[in-house]
């Protein structure tokens, strides 16, 4: 594990450490629970049109399904592209880029070999690299939710009611599956315009602050719901959520008390 006096970040500030790891129950009941109220239009304001209301409803109800389904980071949720998202036989697929493991590589002039941000020369041919052309590699994951047997009860059939209803407004597969919208009024008709734009992570967090949520809880679930269903296995969880060290994920099964010693920590890493 890391030096407690070497962390930083998220390490460095105890409060956000405490709230990250603090007992707040989120169940499937629980997300259920958000997701009907988001149904039943409960966040909305009712001085809306009501086509934009049906839009929001069903956009923010498949985000909460989406975060709890995956587990992910929410600037990889928000990233998703309409056709980022499909279904193959009895599974729900989604391909996430996982920003926080993206690199930047030197593009040699001559040959295109990559190289790393702080090579001088190529590996490949020996050019010089210093008017390469710098560009950001995103790794991408496709992440597997298995559907059968959908109800009205599972966050799944509202992630499946939201992409047909984008389908009806023939919106492009480049289209973000999250997006802003505006109000379009041609004479009396009310309708809405679907921007090629992602909703802002700000409102993201106030649509989770309204019912006392925060993106990374849904991380904390997932983590210690694996951990659980997983005994323990530590590296599992570590690879499916994507964090490039180990410590994050002791760290959630401390909190639910399964416990490592240093030299099993050591041969983990």
């Amino acid at each position: 594990m890391l030096n407690e006096t070497k962390r930083k970040g998220f390490y460095a500030r105890p409060e956000i450490r405490e709230k990250r790891f603090s007992p707040i129950p989120i169940s499937k009941e629980t997300i259920m629970k958000i997701v009907d109220a988001i149904m039943k239009e409960e966040h909305i304001s009712k001085d809306l049109p009501k086509v934009l209301k049906e839009f929001l409803k069903k956009r923010d109800a498949c985000l909460i399904a989406i975060l709890w389904l995956f587990g992910k980071r929410i600037s990889e949720v928000l990233a998703l592209r309409v056709n980022d998202i499909w279904i193959e036989g009895d599974e729900l697929k989604a391909k996430f880029f996982i920003k926080k493991k993206a690199k930047v590589l030197l593009i040699c002039p001559k040959c295109k070999q990559r190289n790393g941000r702080m090579a001088k020369f190529c590996k490949s041919c020996g050019e010089s690299l210093e008017n390469a052309e710098k560009k950001i590699f995103k790794p991408q994951e496709i992440a597997i939710v298995k559907k059968k047997k959908i109800t009205s009860s599972d966050a799944v059939a509202y992630v499946i009611d939201y992409l047909e209803f984008l389908k009806k407004y023939g919106v492009s597969k480049e289209t973000p599956l999250f997006p802003s919208v505006l109000i379009r009024q041609e004479g009396k008709e009310i309708g809405i315009k679907i921007l090629r734009k992602t909703m802002t992570r700000q409102r993201a967090f106030q649509l989770l602050a309204t019912f006392g949520l925060c993106p990374h809880l849904f991380r904390s679930a997932m983590a210690k719901r694996l951990l659980r269903e997983s005994r323990g296995n530590i590296m599992l969880v570590k690879r499916f959520g994507d964090w490039s060290k180990v410590d994050m994920v002791l760290e959630y099964a401390k909190s639910i008390g399964e416990t490592h010693e240093d030299e099993e920590v050591s041969k983990l890493e």
